[in-house]
């Protein structure tokens, strides 16, 4: 052999490629995915040789450990650096070195930004959620028609099944079934290996008691606990017909509905959430321990600024109401509306018994802020359901949702890097964008 293209030119070449010749021949959701490709391999060529054994010999010199210190070491360290330091109370603490370890992650999540900036970019640039032309694969298909046939005590006359594009924590199948008696339509929505720490029989049986309390979901039919169907659990609902993305009319009945639901008795998710907060204060202590043990349970190691901010979380957030049902991700995209109504809320997967400053914080800094600014988003839900908070609880809640999102958002990349799911929108959501809200929450806490 008389040359060896570097891996760098070999995947700038995929990426050039993608661009060139294969992107103008796409649309829809299958054009979605080729971005993503692009990203993916750009990403592959810019990011070079693996930063952490120089990244541990920084923290190493800055904490006075002696060499060789692994990053897995160097990271444990620094995490109970960190603790300790914000134990101690900010009269007390001793700045150096902690402060300048904090500096020197920040700095190390800055390069790790630029490097998955490609990811990032075409994460941001993927479609909303729409049934695409792509069937599922044919064994899958053969398997759901049979599942649904014993389901539906008839045969399946006749079964198309197309990928749903947009979502991120479950896989979404468009299922239309027609026996000898009628043609139906249904979303099955499919786990992929824990992506967010979360599973689907949860999320139905919260679907389910809304349903029966009245509120706008769609209806559950069945739930399938047995992977061996298809490979992954998954349940079935109805396909409910409408509109995803939403003008300000939409919006004014969705916060109305988002309002309504912070009012129903959180006792109809009883049989949801067995273990549930007794009081709002259990409320916020639970919810910081359910994403620190998501991110541990999932990370091949400590993660220093998490640790930080959720030692700084545990003495900052408070409650700001009574014990409610929380939607966790609310905001456009996850609800449709149809004649000016809203059908249906969709995706439960972050749904528990908490506090409603969650999901107006969440709605306002996070998944609202391409529909308005956070002012604006401030301004509107004080006129509208009367939702006002202090500058102080405001940045709490704040820090606490950028904290759940980077937790939850490293459950992504550990399912990618296990082959359970080769998407690389779950690439781009625990790299890029798990360092972006890492970053983000680790100033707001020091500001």
């Amino acid at each position: 052999m008389t040359s060896w293209p570097s891996s760098e030119r070999l995947w700038e070449a995929v990426a050039d490629t993608i661009e060139a010749d294969v992107l103008p021949a796409l649309s829809g959701p299958t054009r979605a995915t080729a971005l993503q490709l692009t990203g993916l391999a750009r990403y592959a060529a810019a990011r070079g040789n693996d930063p952490r054994p120089a990244r541990a010999a920084v923290l190493a010199g800055r904490m006075g450990l002696a060499p060789p210190v692994t990053w897995q070491e160097a990271a444990a360290y620094a995490s109970e650096l960190l603790v300790a330091d914000r134990q101690q109370g900010y009269a007390e603490r001793h700045k150096p070195p902690a402060d300048a370890v904090r500096k020197d992650l920040r700095a190390f999540l800055e390069e790790d930004l630029r490097i998955a900036g490609p990811l990032l970019d075409t994460f941001a640039r993927h479609g909303s959620s729409s049934v695409s032309e792509q069937s599922a694969r044919p064994d899958e298909v053969d398997a759901l028609r049979s599942w649904f046939s014993r389901a539906l005590g008839q045969d399946a006359e006749s079964f198309a099944v197309r990928v749903i594009s947009g979502g991120h924590s479950r896989r979404m199948l468009d299922v239309t079934v027609g026996t000898r008696v009628c043609a139906q339509r249904f979303v099955v929505r499919v786990e992929q290996g824990g992506v967010f720490a979360t599973e689907g029989s949860s999320e139905a049986a919260v679907m389910r008691a809304l349903e029966g309390a009245g509120f706008p979901v769609a209806p559950v039919r069945w739930v399938e606990a047995d992977r061996a169907v298809i490979g992954w659990p998954f349940f079935v609902m109805d396909r409910v017909d409408g509109e995803h993305d939403a003008d300000l009319d939409a919006l004014c009945g969705f916060v109305a509905q988002l309002d309504r639901l912070h009012h129903l008795d959180v006792e109809i998710l009883a049989s949801s959430f067995p273990e549930r907060p007794a009081t709002p204060e259990d409320g916020v202590r639970m919810a910081i321990d359910r994403w620190e043990r998501a991110y541990r349970s999932t990370s091949a190691g400590r993660v220093p600024l998490l640790d930080d901010a959720a030692e700084w979380l545990r003495s900052h957030v408070t409650p700001t109401g009574p014990l409610c049902v929380v939607h966790g991700d609310p905001g456009p995209g996850n609800f449709i509306h149809r004649d000016g109504e809203v059908a249906a809320v969709t995706d439960w997967e972050f749904a528990h018994v908490g506090d409603a400053a969650e999901d107006w914080v969440y709605l306002a800094t996070l998944r609202g802020v391409r529909v308005m600014g956070e002012d604006a988003w401030k301004s509107w839900l004080r006129d509208k359901v009367g939702v006002d908070f202090q500058s102080d609880v405001f940045k709490a809640w704040t820090a606490f949702n950028l904290f759940k999102g980077a937790c939850a958002n490293l459950t992504a990349v550990a399912v990618f890097e296990s082959g359970a799911s080769s998407g690389p929108n779950l690439l781009a959501i625990g790299t890029a964008l798990h360092s972006r809200m890492l970053l983000r929450l680790s100033e707001l806490i020091e500001g």
